[in-house]
């Protein structure tokens, strides 16, 4: 697809919480997560994702405002993160690997008066004025709280998150990112993209790491369902190949390290994930190994999509391998711009 198109340019039109609403109206019985072998529907998960909303709201959170989210990989985080943008806010992803100074440090240079997190999470973090809603402990809070989405505060001039660089050549910087962006990257995405109803997911990027905006809404806004991993399964390499073949997963978003590694243990082990068909790596340059090649020979349906652009502009081009591997240049190039934006 392309701009000029009536139903791209319809999608450039809404924000992603729009469209997962849409999507939610259309196919309320459809799953649209998975975590550990359970299920939960588009309805079940706008529901919930809508009390914690309208919960946030009474809270102050409005367009805008960043609200902390500091989860382990959950149903809760994904609620969390649709609430937070449902209530007109912008999510600030925070791992709760970081040490705690580094949290408080993101927190207060935020200025986020609200932190959703986990019961078990809470003794790790810094201290921190505003409220703080262990989303595991709390259900009865929100069950009280209207079932039907609130009136919708995102715009397409707000913003959608802010993302914290890793700090390593000096003092961690946030990046803002506006839902106009986003929209476009979606639409585009979608365009290129076997997801569609049914479309099974991986949800591998850390939530602090961009490319998982485009692994749950390229996934929500389609209709598919997206498989959620803990992450000492998603970092064994043996584990996670056995979990994509049970959970029939056919779209995987993979930085090359991870890809690299992936491609080693399943030649190695002479396995690969029967279901898989797409492949999107970005984050690091992509290289074409002994291992890579073989890995996608035993996949010949599969496609791999180099996507690049820097965290200010989350993806801006895209370069698409499919067929025999064998051709494939080492170094592939970045490829071309995608839809609504110039490389210069």
């Amino acid at each position: 697809m392309a701009l000029g198109d009536k139903s791209v340019d319809a999608a450039l039109m809404q924000t992603v919480v729009a469209r997962f609403t849409a999507q939610a109206s259309r196919t309320p019985d459809a799953e649209a997560v998975r975590f550990e072998g359970v299920g939960l529907t588009y309805a079940a998960l706008d529901r919930r994702s809508n009390q914690l909303a309208h919960h946030l709201r009474g809270l102050g959170v409005t367009t805008d405002v960043l609200v902390g989210v500091c989860l382990e990989r959950s149903v809760e985080m994904v609620v969390a993160v649709l609430a937070v943008l449902k209530a007109g806010g912008a999510y600030l992803p925070l791992d709760p690997a970081y040490p705690a100074p580094r949290l408080a440090f993101m927190l207060e240079d935020a200025k986020a008066p609200v932190l959703l997190t986990q019961a078990k999470l809470r003794a790790g973090l810094p201290a921190f004025a505003g409220p703080v809603l262990c989303l595991d402990e709390s259900p009865a809070l929100f069950a009280a709280e209207a079932p039907a989405s609130p009136v919708d505060a995102s715009s397409l001039e707000g913003l959608s998150y802010a993302i914290y660089t890793s700090g390593s050549t000096g003092t961690p910087k946030g990046v803002a990112m506006g839902h106009r962006p986003l929209a476009n990257l979606i639409a585009w995405q979608l365009g290129q993209s076997i997801a569609g109803p049914g479309t099974r997911t991986l949800q591998f990027s850390p939530l602090s790491f961009d490319v998982s905006f485009q692994e749950l809404f390229g996934t929500w806004c389609s209709g598919g369902t997206l498989v959620l991993v803990r992450d000492a399964l998603r970092l064994d390499a043996v584990l996670l190949l056995q979990l994509l073949a049970d959970e029939r997963v056919e779209r995987l978003f993979l930085p090359f390290i991870a890809l690299q590694n992936l491609a080693e243990i399943a030649t190695s082990h002479q396995k690969v994930p029967p279901t898989l068909r797409e492949v999107v790596t970005a984050g690091e340059q992509l290289q074409v190994t002994h291992h890579g090649r073989a890995f996608f020979a035993a996949l010949p349906g599969c496609a791999l999509h180099n996507h690049y652009g820097p965290s200010e502009t989350h993806v801006v081009s895209s370069y698409v391998l499919r067929g025999s591997p064998d051709p494939w240049p080492a170094l592939p190039p970045i490829g071309k711009p995608v839809d609504g934006c110039e490389l210069l």
